[in-house]
């Protein structure tokens, strides 16, 4: 197997190839949207068979390469993770009334049309089949590790069976934690209006842009009030790409056109990579479920892409404990935010190898034989 991230900058690229299977996990850039498209030139001829797209979660700049990927290959399916229609609509709504750039993407479009069009019920893009993965939802915040591998584990694994089969060795499982949040404080402003609380959000979407729809400013206040923003990032998926039963194979490196054998001290020979998209591991409740949910394959991940570039917003400074591996961090150069300096002092401090992968950079390769 051959696994790469890409060098696009502010967004996340990362293909994993197989002998007879096709992974790609994201594919978009906030730096600029040629990256991509070299990136994809580069990685895939034309009409190459993907066999699944893992989209953690759909801001641009994790799926503003879709567009020109389907065009290139031949996509099988798009693995999405559920979210609450009510949450996609505000999304909608907000990309729409401020004219965002999300706007540009023919998949995300297809998305918003089929929840207009057909209450929620998004089962294909074009000929492509999409996957929505089901939200962890819980009304407690303790829960064990027994409630989630009895119940929500076998619900991923049944909407998982048809890639997973594809591929026997090997195990996609994707994470989906809940965040009703925003839904609810956009619903907790419409009621404190006594001209919106009566409108549904598919009433709001659908009319919005009626030239004699008369609550567009009013929308964009509760939007510009900062009690709603346009972030689905809290809803973004986590992704593990593992062997099903621990194994060890041979683990080669690859970077700059240099081919070189990792030592034990390096990768410690665990093949599985877990990436986290923009996750937010700091929430002691998001980051407390992710563990309990992939507990039984921690010890099988030797690389973790770690979330939301290496921001101090997305990242768990339990992480480095709980997963003795390599961590990588998929980051634009110019963006302040990303590659927090205190992220990477911690790492450092904790003893663990680190991937600075910008636009700037080479790929990041491994070869898995």
């Amino acid at each position: 197997m051959n696994r790469r991230v890409l060098p696009i900058g502010q967004g996340n690229f990362a293909i994993e190839k197989f002998s007879d299977f096709t992974a790609v996990f994201d594919c978009g850039s906030k730096t600029d949207i040629t990256l991509v498209h070299d990136e994809i030139d580069r990685n895939f001829y034309d009409g190459e068979r993907i066999d699944a797209v893992f989209v953690s979660h759909l801001d641009y700049d994790h799926i503003n390469g879709i567009d020109y990927l389907i065009g290139k290959c031949s996509v099988k399916c798009i693995v999405i993770p559920y979210l609450h229609h009510e949450t996609m609509l505000i999304r909608y709504l907000y990309d729409s009334l401020f004219k965002t750039s999300t706007r540009n993407s023919s998949f995300l479009n297809s998305i918003y049309n089929s929840l207009l069009e057909h209450q929620g019920q998004i089962v294909r893009y074009e000929n492509i089949r999409v996957v929505q993965i089901p939200v962890f939802e819980t009304d407690s915040n303790e829960v064990s590790s027994a409630d989630i591998h009895d119940k929500y584990y076998n619900l991923v694994m049944g909407a998982m069976t048809e890639i997973n089969d594809m591929n026997p060795d090997w195990l996609f499982l994707p994470f989906n934690f809940d965040a009703k949040n925003r839904s609810e404080l956009f619903y907790q402003a419409l009621a404190s209006d006594p001209e919106l609380s009566s409108l549904s959000i598919y009433d709001l979407a659908k009319n919005w842009d009626n030239p004699d729809f008369k609550y567009v400013e009013k929308l964009k206040k509760i939007f510009r009030s900062k009690k709603i923003t346009g972030s689905l990032n809290d809803n973004s998926m986590v992704v593990y790409s593992g062997p099903i039963i621990r194994r060890y194979n041979e683990l080669y490196f690859v970077n700059d056109s240099l081919f070189n054998k990792t030592n034990c001290g390096s990768f410690k020979n665990e093949i599985g990579a877990i990436y986290m998209g923009d996750y937010s591991a700091h929430k002691k409740s998001y980051y407390n479920e992710f563990l309990k949910y992939y507990d039984r394959y921690i010890g099988y991940v030797g690389l973790i892409v770690i979330p939301h570039h290496g921001s101090k917003n997305g990242y768990n400074e339990s992480l480095p404990i709980d997963f003795d591996g390599v961590f990588l961090i998929s980051y634009g150069s110019a963006y302040a935010y990303s590659c927090d300096h205190t992220v990477l002092k911690d790492l450092l401090a904790k003893g663990r190898r680190i991937i600075l992968v910008d636009e700037k950079s080479a790929v990041f390769e491994q070869i898995i034989l």
